[in-house]
């Protein structure tokens, strides 16, 4: 009996051992999302959400122009609000509002989610946004070269709603880019 619960159990901590492995043939790759005209909207604050896996309360900040945003560790789930900034500012601060309770979004649905539904934060003064931007780089296959990935985006305001359009996307591939193609192409792929 114990040499079976001894199984048992190696084999499920091998299972959560492999958890944050990447593949193979495959290796990291860093990714930054900005949004860079926050400035040219002073009257709201975008907001990210770091949704933890688990029973843990989300965190929230306040997104700047220009800089990367995240969402902590790469299983959590991420969306973006909007809200009015002296709505937030005369309550002081994000750490007054409630995202303990969700509601349902059928329009929502995470990029590596396979959840069919998605709950957003409830508090009225946060305006869901979306969760489709995805700050976690990943990995790629040893046959793309990159190593970075860097998305730009803009708010846009249609009808006094808000929303994120994606402005430009630059891969930066490694120095060793040509020499890798070469590897690849003597191996019958394609670079």
């Amino acid at each position: 009996m114990r040499i079976a619960a001894l199984a048992f159990a190696l084999l499920f901590i091998g299972t959560l051992a492999h958890a944050d492995m990447i593949p193979i043939d495959s290796y990291p790759v860093n990714r930054c999302i900005k949004v860079t005209n926050i400035d040219s909207h002073p009257d709201i604050y975008l907001i990210g959400e770091m949704v933890p896996v688990g029973n843990q309360t989300p965190q929230l900040y306040i997104i700047e122009s220009n800089k990367c945003l995240s969402k902590g560790y790469k299983f959590n789930s991420f969306n973006i609000y909007y809200a009015d900034k002296m709505e937030i500012d005369s309550l002081g601060g994000l750490d007054k509002l409630d995202v303990s309770r969700k509601i349902h979004e059928p329009t929502a649905q995470s990029e590596n989610s396979r959840r069919q539904d998605f709950f957003v934060a409830a508090d009225p003064r946060l305006h869901f946004i979306t969760s489709q931007i995805e700050p976690y780089g990943g990995y790629a296959s040893y046959f793309d070269p990159k190593t970075d990935e860097n998305f730009e985006y803009r708010i846009e305001n249609t009808t006094g709603s808000y929303s994120l359009e994606m402005n430009e996307k630059i891969d930066t591939k490694s120095p060793f880019e040509n020499i890798w193609c070469w590897l690849i192409g003597i191996l019958g792929g394609k670079c």
